[in-house]
């Protein structure tokens, strides 16, 4: 049965999604698996298994959208505006998957097998270039442009595994923890009683 609404969905939201699902359960290896693919003659044990075992994909396109992207830092203020800044963020994760789907197409590979940080820097490299190309020409650098993202291939990584511990080293400085113009008044009233004493001292 469908939970009660959580506080931060809207009705809406929560108006659309259904009352209850059909879930199948499938013992596999020593797993139980579940699933919405409930036909086991469309998708055997086996192929749900096969399935499963891709999971760790998510979290690469979290950390493409994270990451590369540079949305781990969220910069707006306000809720509305937070809302926006993602949405803003995953519709350019869809355009650049979505060209890389077209790269992966003319290549005959399939579009997990291409890098997206390469094809990001190959599309953020080539905008001014297919901005400003007159328009005979835009569908041979358009192809051009493809190709480099088909030739950014993955290495095939199968039972790849990950230690969750975070690389990155602290830096010395210390976080931000109040508003940037608050600190800056502070600063500046420092620097002002700072000359204050210089100038006492010259009299």
């Amino acid at each position: 049965m469908r939970p009660q609404r959580p506080i931060w969905m809207s009705e809406s939201i929560y108006a659309s999604m259904p009352e209850s699902l059909t879930m199948r359960e499938a013992r596999v290896a020593g797993w139980t698996l579940a699933s919405t693919l409930i036909d086991p003659q469309q998708v055997n044990k086996r192929e749900l298994f096969a399935l499963y075992r891709q999971r760790w994909h998510v979290e690469l396109d979290l950390r493409s959208i994270k990451n590369v992207m540079q949305m781990d830092l969220l910069r707006c203020k306000s809720p509305e505006m937070v809302e926006k800044e993602i949405a803003a963020h995953l519709v350019g994760y869809n355009l650049v998957r979505a060209v890389m789907a077209q790269a992966a197409s003319l290549s005959a590979v399939l579009p997990r097998q291409l890098s997206f940080k390469t094809a990001l820097q190959i599309l953020n490299a080539f905008e001014q270039n297919l901005r400003c190309c007159p328009r005979g020409r835009l569908a041979s650098r358009h192809a051009f442009v493809l190709g480099g993202i088909a030739q950014a291939r993955l290495p095939n990584r199968p039972g790849r595994v990950e230690p969750r511990v975070v690389k990155r080293r602290p830096k010395p400085r210390a976080l931000l923890t109040k508003p940037r113009q608050a600190l800056q008044k502070g600063l500046r009233r420092k620097q002002q009683s700072i000359q204050k004493q210089i100038d006492q001292g010259l009299r």
